[in-house]
C-alpha cells in the first residue's frame, strides 16, 4: 500500500497501526451487560424484519386476497342476512297492527252507527293515524248525511203542500224595478 522512505518512519506508521487496532469500542457504551442484551434482541427482530419481509408471488397475493374478499363477503351476508329477519319482522308487526286497527275501527263505525265499509278508507300506519282518519271519514259522513237529510226534509215539506208562497203579483215585481231605477 504505502510505500516508506525510511526505517524509523515505517516503525512510527506500525505502532499507529497497532494502537488502532487495539483500540476498545466499547468504552462509549453504557453497560456491557446492556450491549449484549440489545445485541440478542436486535438480532431477534432483524429475523423478524427478515420474515416480514418475506417475498410473496402473485399466487400467494392472490389466495390471500381471495380469502380476505371471501370473509367480508361472508360478513356482508351475515349483516344483509339480520337486516332482512328485522324487516320480516317488522312487516309482520306491522301487518298485525293493521288488522288489530281495521277490527277496532269497524266495531267503532258500527257502534257509532255507521257503515262498516267506511274502514276501507281509513288510515292504519299507526293508532293516531287511524283515530285522525276516523275523525275525519265520520265527521264529512255526518256533514253529508245532515245535509241529504235537510234536502229530504225540504222536499217531503214541499210534496205534502207546503209550497212557498209567492208575495209578488205579476205585475207588482216590475213596479219595484222601475221604482228602485226612477223609471
Amino acid at each position: 500500500m504505502y510505500k516508506f522512505r525510511n526505517a524509523g518512519a515505517a516503525a512510527a506508521d506500525r505502532t499507529a497501526e497497532q494502537e488502532v487496532r487495539h483500540f476498545n469500542l466499547q468504552l462509549f457504551a453504557e453497560d456491557d451487560s446492556a450491549g449484549a442484551d440489545e445485541g440478542g434482541a436486535d438480532q431477534g427482530q432483524q429475523e423478524q424484519q427478515q420474515a416480514a419481509e418475506r417475498k410473496y408471488t402473485d399466487a400467494d397475493v392472490d389466495r390471500i386476497v381471495a380469502k380476505h374478499i371471501a370473509a367480508e363477503r361472508k360478513r356482508a351476508a351475515k349483516a344483509l342476512e339480520g337486516e332482512q329477519q328485522l324487516s320480516d319482522i317488522e312487516k309482520r308487526e306491522r301487518d298485525v297492527l293493521r288488522r288489530e286497527l281495521t277490527i277496532d275501527a269497524k266495531e267503532k263505525l258500527s257502534a257509532d252507527g255507521f257503515d262498516t265499509r267506511l274502514a276501507d278508507l281509513l288510515d292504519y300506519s299507526s293508532t293516531e293515524a287511524m283515530q285522525g282518519s276516523y275523525t275525519r271519514v265520520t265527521g264529512l259522513v255526518s256533514e253529508i248525511a245532515q245535509g241529504l237529510a235537510d234536502v229530504i226534509a225540504e222536499k217531503e215539506r214541499r210534496a205534502f203542500g207546503h209550497t212557498p208562497k209567492n208575495y209578488h203579483e205579476k205585475n207588482q215585481g216590475a213596479s219595484d224595478i222601475a221604482q228602485a231605477f226612477g223609471i
